[in-house]
């Protein structure tokens, strides 16, 4: 069991569900519906989902608090946090965010990230700005209920565009100097220890899918609808080929996809350290993740 809710980040395993990988490995797959870090790391903690995408910053932020979460592969080597809104509004830098009401979404390691960032370019929540509770509806923004939204790069803008012909505005994090780990999968660590065949099984699963997905959006595409029917073409289309930016980096060649280093998750400590106050040691780094079947997939590949 993992928790997904279907969408561009997590297309190539629909993909490689369709194309029999799993099968192939004798794993029979069931998804649980879900949305946020928070609800994530819980259910996972809770051993009530097996496998789950998860921010990077909120994988360090459970293990810190004793949670039984792994960092498995990483999807996202940088924050896909964005701060967007209406062009119309003209909010082009920070300092058009001055007095201003900027949704935040609720449950996501997505909104702590933003007032976190803000804070440090010296605008204090409700103070030089107004934040607001948010599900991260794009009714929000273009009924004028928020100036400007916290939201992922693949969601808010693409969904806007798409759907609505509305040209927007993107304040991306990672242009400021924001260099974190995005969007990570992770395990159960009881389930890893207990059941570590069948761990191996579904890494290498994730990481072959996302192999024969490179290249081949459209088939992507199709195969992402076809597992929602609610889904909107246009909006998916133009939030898949953000997100296989985001997946298929400069690095995946040299360090296979769903590369992770030890020196990634450590600048992901220091800014989460840095901007929140945490005191979440080095130890923790090392306890975070793990890279073994990484390292034994791309081993058998040679």
């Amino acid at each position: 069991m993992f928790s997904w809710t279907p969408g561009p980040e997590n297309a190539f395993l629909f993909y490689g569900m369709d194309q029999g990988v799993f099968d192939s490995l004798g794993l029979k797959l069931e998804w649980l519906p879900s949305k946020g870090s928070s609800v994530v790391a819980t259910a996972l903690a809770n051993n009530e989902i097996n496998f789950g995408f998860i921010s990077s910053d909120y994988v360090l932020v459970s293990k810190w608090k004793e949670f039984p979460i792994k960092a498995l592969l990483t999807l996202y080597h940088e924050t896909p946090v964005v701060i967007y809104s209406l062009k119309k509004n003209n909010i082009t830098t920070i300092n058009d965010l001055k007095g201003k009401n900027i949704g935040m979404l609720s449950k996501s390691a997505a909104g702590a990230q933003a007032i976190s960032f803000l804070r440090e370019h010296g605008l204090n929540e409700n103070i030089d700005y107004k934040s607001v509770f948010s599900k991260g509806s794009v009714q929000e923004i273009l009924n004028g209920n928020v100036d400007a939204m916290v939201q992922y790069v693949n969601y808010g803008p693409p969904e806007i565009e798409a759907k609505h012909g509305e040209k927007v505005n993107v304040i991306k994090l990672k242009d400021y100097g924001i260099n974190i780990y995005g969007s990570s999968i992770a395990v159960n660590e009881n389930f890893y220890k207990s059941n570590p065949e069948i761990v191996e099984k579904f890494v290498f699963g994730l990481l072959k899918s996302l192999e024969i997905s490179r290249g081949k959006h459209a088939e992507v595409l199709e195969s992402l609808l076809k597992h929602d029917i609610n889904l909107d073409r246009a909006e998916m289309d133009m939030a898949l080929h953000i997100t296989e930016k985001m997946i298929y980096d400069d690095k995946v060649d040299s360090l296979g996809v769903g590369y992770m280093t030890y020196d990634g998750w450590m600048e992901t400590l220091k800014y989460l350290n840095g901007v929140s106050g945490a005191k979440i040691n080095e130890k923790t780094v090392g306890q975070t993740f793990d890279t073994s079947l990484l390292k034994k997939y791309n081993e058998q590949k040679k």
